[in-house]
């Protein structure tokens, strides 16, 4: 998800939920049922600005295409937002579109999107929604849908009605948000095991489940793992064993974290490939959902001429990819390797190893494939060689951080930073789980 840099903030969470019922009349089928159930929470908040996490809970029948709408009642206005196109007109009208890739809700299930916003003055929260043009109430309703034939028979008329009640149940709620860290690696002692892990504050991670998920043949290296709005979680992951060649990366997905399904092995298909390395999620701006996977056209004893690649999902079960496009500018002609990139101010950063020196490295761009330019090089953070698999992720307050597994020390280690380029020493990662994991990455579940 894109990141928004801030000085200071102020968690604040407000949870809405409201659910309406439609009143249908028809001659057969009567409408479909309607209800709903939001959660706004204010994510972050700063001087003049604040991030935004809305959760839409569809509470009557399934949903092909949804519009959101409710009314900023301060004047806020929205940058940017990821998962969906929101919109803002002049007098606080917000509209909400689901994303192209993904616009139907299932009953009882989810859209989730987000937006970081400005503010002047206060920056309260709406207080009603409606979703696709009926508003939602905040109270239990029961449908009621009235049926009305008519029919004729030798000369004469006789009319009917029935009457079929139909209610929809949800219990309003106000308080805390809850995070929830994931992380998805495999271990040294298993190349062909991924194993899940959470942490309520980013830095001390629980065991949920070893051995999670295993691929029926090669290796589940490198795994990287995204939610999608509607609670689905996918990992892209490494599908050779240390070497071997590849020209794919892997595909699972899982609906609780604790039990994965294979999905498809995702050709590159770039000529001359033999290494396929490390494939990130990186959800833009718009919503796309990106790998940024590290190629080489030689084998893996030669360690050489990496550089990455980034492929484009074309549809929302991420079976199909677009071709393979090089990140362009600094890395042309360089050896780096698992590049992982975030967004924040409109503003590309990429975090990268170094094959050659075994730094992780910082550039960045104003767009997604570049042109990059490094403005971290060698040992700029102060963190040391032998370093690789940098994966950031946002907290609650704000901060970045970046997790890099030490794998010559078999350690893993966390730094901190408020802006992306300066960041405090690194520090092993507490809690027994360093010199267990290997390469992995951080999902902010919120």
């Amino acid at each position: 998800m894109p990141l928004a840099r801030v000085r200071r903030r102020i968690t604040v969470a407000l949870m809405t939920v409201l659910s309406v019922g439609l009143l249908t009349a028809a001659d057969p089928p009567a409408s479909a049922a309607t209800g709903c159930q939001v959660a706004y929470t204010v994510a972050g908040q700063w001087s003049g600005g604040f991030t935004a996490d809305v959760k839409i809970t569809n509470l009557g029948d399934p949903i092909t295409g949804w519009k959101l709408t409710w009314t900023f009642g301060a004047g806020q206005t929205v940058s940017q937002a990821w998962n969906a196109t929101v919109a803002v007109a002049s007098g606080g009208a917000a509209t909400a579109t689901n994303a192209s890739y993904s616009p139907g809700i299932p009953t009882g299930g989810t859209a989730a999107f987000g937006f970081n916003g400005s503010w002047n003055g206060s920056n309260p929260v709406p207080t009603a929604f409606a979703l696709n043009g009926v508003t939602c109430q905040g109270s239990t309703t029961t449908t009621t849908a009235t049926t009305t034939r008519t029919s004729t028979t030798s000369g004469s008329t006789s009319t009917s009605t029935s009457t079929t009640t139909r209610s929809t149940t949800t219990t309003t709620t106000s308080g805390t948000g809850s995070t929830r860290y994931v992380f998805t690696a495999f271990t040294n002692a298993s190349q062909s095991n991924m194993s899940v892990y959470t942490s309520g504050n980013g830095l001390n991670f629980t065991l949920l489940r070893a051995n999670a998920y295993t691929p029926s043949s090669g290796a589940v290296r490198d795994p990287s793992v995204l939610r999608m709005a509607d609670g689905t979680y996918y990992v892209a992951y490494t599908i050779s064993p240390s070497g071997q060649n590849a020209t794919s990366f892997g595909l699972a997905r899982s609906t609780n974290l604790t039990t994965w399904t294979f999905v498809r092995n995702v050709p590159v298909n770039v000529s001359g490939t033999q290494l396929t390395w490390a494939p990130e999620f990186f959800v833009d701006a718009d919503g796309s959902i990106n790998i940024i996977v590290s190629l080489s056209p030689n084998p893996q004893s030669s360690d050489s001429d990496f550089r990455p690649y980034r492929l484009r999902a074309q549809d929302s079960s991420l079976t199909s990819w677009a071709s393979a496009t090089p990140l362009s500018g600094g890395f042309a002609g360089t050896n780096h390797i698992d590049t992982f990139v975030v967004r924040s101010g409109g503003q590309y950063h990429a975090f990268t190893k170094n094959e050659t020196t075994k730094y992780i490295e910082h550039a960045t761009a104003n767009a997604l494939d570049g042109p990059y330019t490094f403005v971290g090089s060698g040992n700029w953070s102060g963190w040391g060689s032998t370093l690789e698999g940098p994966s950031v992720t946002r907290l609650d307050n704000g901060t970045y951080r970046i997790y890099m597994d030490g794998y010559s020390q078999k350690r893993y280690f966390y730094a901190d930073s408020q802006n992306l380029n300066s960041w405090t020493a690194k520090t092993e990662i507490p809690g027994g789980l360093s010199g267990v994991v290997r390469h992995g990455t951080v999902l902010r579940d919120v």
